[in-house]
């Protein structure tokens, strides 16, 4: 039963595909022609390429500019400390691992702060004393704070100050 219906649309699809065979349009066919014959496709000429000229590095002495080593800190260059320089024992913490405990009225010394580390070692600082890493001086000692002045090393090697402080530890 499939058969004879699968024959009649083939027989049927191939009559309408025959339809549209040669057409009869010869006005549009010649109208086409008759406004094709005056045309002429316009293309811009293609640019003229510039030769490439390569680029002759002459920097091959010096630091390259993507290079890490631009970062990273050079050791006792520039920053006001001699080369033999006595480091004194709270330069080897940083600032954040230093607490302050209390405060001492000395005659003879001033006023002196007591400063704790991680260790848990207390010492006793006056201004003027060397403290962190990163050349820190002890420039004032409250009764509740020791004001530090540091100094500190930016990525292209120049040094600025900063002012930190350590703020009396309130502890039972």
């Amino acid at each position: 039963m499939k058969r004879p219906l699968t024959l009649v649309s083939l027989l049927l699809g191939s009559i309408l595909l025959s339809a549209c065979g040669k057409s009869d349009f010869k006005d549009i066919d010649d109208w086409m022609a008759n406004e094709s014959k005056d045309y002429r496709a316009r293309i811009e000429p293609v640019p003229e390429l510039k030769p490439y000229v390569p680029f002759d590095y002459q920097a091959q002495d010096q630091l390259e500019p993507f290079s890490s080593a631009k970062i990273q800190a050079k050791k006792g260059a520039g920053n006001g400390t001699p080369a033999n320089w006595k480091k004194e024992p709270l330069e080897e913490f940083d600032l954040d691992k230093i607490t302050m405990v209390g405060t001492l009225n000395n005659k003879a010394e001033g006023r002196i702060a007591l400063v704790k580390v991680s260790t848990g070692e207390i010492f006793r600082v006056k201004v003027s004393n060397h403290i962190g890493r990163n050349f820190g001086v002890i420039t004032a000692i409250t009764d509740s704070s020791v004001e530090i002045k540091e100094m500190i090393e930016d990525s292209s090697g120049d040094w600025s100050e900063r002012s930190a402080s350590l703020k009396l530890s309130e502890q039972e």
